[in-house]
């Protein structure tokens, strides 16, 4: 099967690809490499931004996968007109995946919250957990927010579920996220438990950190439709553990390789 991924080279993307390859497929990429190119040598690229691509491009790919777009930026709040050219957030997020289903009936969409991971990512700025173990190190008193309730994943947890929709035809809209639910106050204290660290860390309220972007109080995905389809989560403790874990070895690897 020929698949081709649009911003395949971004966040989520280079963590769905190898998963991809390894299961056999054929992929290529549309990418403008905004975050550079860290993809697989034997993927090929067209090099083209997505709102010039034509039909002939499509031509002989089974399934395209759209993830292209800009992550973590409030421009979707101040902006509607501006987001429009760029992502489907806010607004118009509801509005793409509506025209989604109404233009073409064999097609997924994919919702998910509270992404991270490994290698963290160039255009988000990083990700919570590294951010917390940056200032953990810091030694300085730690506030997070504990009235902001949502299930945080991985990006390389992300990428197993999401490879299932390829050989599916049970098409329609799929929320993707770990088991469970936790703050983010609560998710920081897990993060210091596992690595067995002691840090000033206290709760706070939304209101103690103003934000010209509102934030959903409770942002708690149901996976009614994922579990019907044989597709089951870890917990959000488990993808923590897994995440610090792969992190160590990522670490190991990097020190090794400048010796």
């Amino acid at each position: 099967m020929e698949i081709l991924v649009a911003g395949g080279a971004g966040y989520v993307g280079s963590a769905l690809i190898p998963k991809l390859l390894d299961r056999g497929y054929q992929v290529d990429v549309v990418e403008l490499f905004w975050f550079g190119n860290h993809l697989p040598e034997q993927v090929d690229v067209v090099h083209k931004d997505i709102f010039d691509l034509s039909v002939q491009d499509l031509r002989g790919y089974e399934q395209v996968v759209f993830l292209a777009g800009l992550s973590n930026d409030p421009m979707a709040e101040f902006s509607p007109s501006k987001n429009f050219i760029f992502n489907a957030a806010a607004v118009s997020k509801l509005a793409g995946e509506g025209m989604v289903g109404l233009t073409w009936e064999r097609s997924f969409v994919v919702r998910t919250c509270g992404l991270y991971g490994v290698t963290g990512s160039s255009g988000k700025g990083g990700n919570f957990v590294e951010t917390m173990l940056r200032k953990a190190a810091e030694k300085n008193p730690i506030r997070v927010v504990d009235d902001q309730v949502l299930t945080l994943l991985s990006r390389e947890t992300w990428g197993m579920p999401s490879v299932c929709f390829v050989r599916t035809d049970n098409y329609g809209i799929y929320h993707v996220s770990a088991e469970g639910q936790c703050s983010w106050y609560e998710f920081a204290r897990k993060i210091f438990e596992l690595k067995g660290l002691r840090v000033d860390l206290k709760p706070v309220s939304t209101a103690e950190f103003p934000s010209p972007v509102r934030r959903p109080a409770y942002s708690v995905l149901g996976k009614k439709r994922l579990r019907s389809i044989g597709i089951e989560m870890p917990s959000w403790e488990e993808g923590l553990g897994q995440y610090l874990t792969a992190r160590k070895s990522k670490t190991q690897t990097i020190k090794a390789a400048s010796l």
